[in-house]
């Protein structure tokens, strides 16, 4: 029962701590023949023991311990132990790690393992043990199981003062270890100076007081004369703010007669706060309807204007139809010159391509031949030298040919320069003759009263056009996509 009551608080037996490192097989490993697990019984699958106590501080507890083997099984594995500590009082657990339920544990019930298994199986052969002890284990375990704690705190604070006093009354003997007593001639004298000075000292005390009675006197007198002298001059600041304050007065009491007719002034106060705005809105109205009959008038007079000079417009439009007609005509016509003008420009612009490149082929065909030329030279003149270099003149047939071939195509590229003056002159007479339609169509606008921008905005470029084509023998390529351009009227003139 006793190995119970200590398994169910502490989780150990006071029997199985001497058991030393021995260990005994269970299950498939070993375990400490000390460890509280071995008091299973055999062939169960968990056990465990239940004690209910009183704590010191008067409330019911339960302490549970409790060990099982795997699943339950009498042949499984031994699983860790579990402890719970149970309020019984608020049925609250209080612990249920080992750690918590051990302080938890001692706070209930005032004792730890040592101590109890000392206080409780004292008589269940430990009593040696508790002789054994040292005098400091005696004493805290005899302190709580007679619950004297509070005597030794006073009996310690009783040393504590009884120590501070001896140190006092030590000091005072060190202080009057150097005193002499007097004789009692010089005693007696002394005890007479002392008679005459507290009887001195009681006279000066009570002048003293009839002097303080006065000084208090004095001071209540001084305080009422402040008093009194600022009492005046509040009077004064007073009478004097009821002066400055008369015409205040009459205002007041003006007001006071006219308080029946306040109502009125407040409701003109709010008219005037309304109609102050509208009137601002109704200036504002006045000058924007100013403006506005302002920009009617002007607006009327810029309509009959414009009405006039379309009328005028109509009358010029009537007047320019035959005008226009031929301009249309001469429009057509121009339009075929410049197709004819920008096919030759075309053909004269590939002629050029071609003169350029055979005078490049002319240039470099005529450095070779001076080259070829120079080297003839050098060599005749050393076949002229070596008569050993003889042979070296039957390889002359073999370049005989090729240079044939060279002289025809420089014939060619001169052909081809020859040629191209005549090309530049036929453009520049295109360009003049470019030139004078055009000139013609603009006389024909300054005799139609139209506008040059009155025709399609492509004719813009013609001018430029012939200007490059009379000023370079090699039209650029702006010439070229404007000069293939058509231009048609796609409407008839109007009426």
């Amino acid at each position: 029962m006793l190995d119970a009551l200590c398994l169910a608080l502490f989780g150990a037996v006071p029997r199985l701590g001497d058991t030393g490192q021995a260990k005994m097989p269970d299950a498939d490993s070993d375990i400490s023949i000390g460890d509280p697990r071995t008091l299973l019984r055999r062939g169960t699958g968990g056990g465990y023991a239940e004690v209910d106590f009183v704590g010191v501080s008067g409330r019911r507890y339960r302490a549970r311990w409790e060990a099982n083997r795997a699943r339950d099984k009498a042949s499984g594995k031994l699983q860790n132990s579990r402890q719970s500590l149970i309020d019984l009082d608020s049925d609250q657990l209080l612990a249920s790690q080992k750690t918590e339920y051990k302080t938890q544990l001692e706070l209930a019930l005032g004792l730890n393992f040592e101590q109890f298994t000392r206080a409780v199986l004292l008589a269940q052969s430990e009593f040696s043990a508790f002789l054994k002890a040292n005098d400091n284990e005696r004493s805290e375990l005899l302190e709580k199981l007679t619950d004297t704690a509070l005597y030794t705190q006073l009996g310690r604070r009783a040393f504590d003062k009884a120590k501070d006093a001896r140190e006092v009354h030590k000091q005072l003997q060190d202080q009057a270890t150097g005193v002499v007593p007097l004789a009692p001639e010089a005693r007696a004298e002394l005890d007479q100076q002392l008679q005459t000075a507290q009887a001195q000292l009681k006279t000066q005390q009570a002048q003293l007081k009839q002097l303080e009675l006065q000084h208090t006197w004095l001071k209540e007198l001084r305080e009422w004369q402040e008093r009194q002298l600022s009492a005046a001059q509040e009077l004064q600041r007073a009478q004097a703010d009821w002066d400055s304050q008369a015409q205040q007065r009459q205002d007041l009491s003006r007001l006071e007669q006219l308080a029946p007719q306040r109502h009125h002034f407040a409701r003109r106060a709010e008219l005037e706060a309304l109609l102050s705005p509208l009137a601002v809105q109704i200036q504002q109205h006045i000058e924007q309807q100013g403006e506005l009959h302002a920009r009617q008038e002007q607006a009327t007079q810029q309509q009959a204007m414009a009405q006039a000079a379309l009328a005028q417009a109509l009358q010029h439009q009537g007047d320019a139809v035959p005008l226009l007609r031929q301009a249309y005509e001469e429009q057509s016509t121009l339009a075929h010159l410049t197709k004819e003008l920008a096919k030759r420009t075309e053909d004269k612009h590939q002629h050029e391509n071609a003169c350029r490149e055979g005078q490049a082929q002319l240039d470099g065909l005529l450095q070779k031949q001076q080259h070829v030329a120079e080297r003839l030279q050098h060599l005749a003149t050393e076949l002229e030298r070596s008569a050993a270099l003889a042979p070296l003149s039957d390889a002359w047939n073999a370049y005989r040919d090729r240079l044939q071939q060279l002289m025809l195509t420089g014939n060619r590229l001169n052909k081809g320069q020859q040629e191209l003056p005549q090309l530049e002159q036929r453009a520049t007479h295109a360009a003049e003759q470019f030139t004078q339609q055009r000139a013609a169509l603009d006389l024909l606008y300054q005799e139609a009263g139209a506008e040059p921008h009155a025709v399609p905005n492509k004719s813009s470029c013609w001018p430029a056009c012939c200007r490059t084509i009379a000023n370079s023998s090699a039209p650029s390529k702006s010439w070229r996509a404007c000069g293939t351009a058509s231009y048609s009227w796609t409407s008839k003139p109007p009426r």
